[in-house]
């Protein structure tokens, strides 16, 4: 569209608002956005995205977390996996501490076990 700004003269084009049925798309292009770097090769990426996705509650992202607790290489990433997943209450919740709890480094075993009873008394 075209109109004229007092200030600058001619515009190309006006700003298009966007109305409330635009605005519930919203979700999803953050659920593509946020899911994509549990993938990324960088390590700060990998945990920030799974905090974001915790912090955010995407529900969605909650097979990818669990997928990043079972084959990722870093021990720092399985747990924030593992708490994204605990805080989503996401269905695979059980299987990820279970993981957990099998893992070989201390560190992915001891939060299993913490988060273990916050799930606990979580359920009472």
């Amino acid at each position: 569209m075209y109109g004229l700004n007092i200030c600058t003269g001619p515009r190309r084009w006006s700003p298009q608002r966007r109305n409330k049925e635009k605005c519930s798309t919203c979700g999803e292009s953050l659920y593509f956005s946020a899911y994509h770097p549990v993938k990324d090769k960088e390590l700060p990426v990998r945990i920030s995205a799974a905090r974001a996705i915790a912090k955010l509650q995407i529900k969605q992202a909650g097979p990818a977390l669990l997928a990043s607790l079972q084959t990722d290489r870093d021990a720092d990433m399985r747990v924030a996996a593992l708490e994204a997943l605990v805080s989503l209450q996401d269905a695979g919740m059980e299987q990820g501490i279970t993981v957990a709890l099998t893992d070989k480094e201390k560190a992915v075993r001891v939060a299993g076990l913490d988060l273990l009873s916050k799930c606990i008394s979580l359920k009472m």
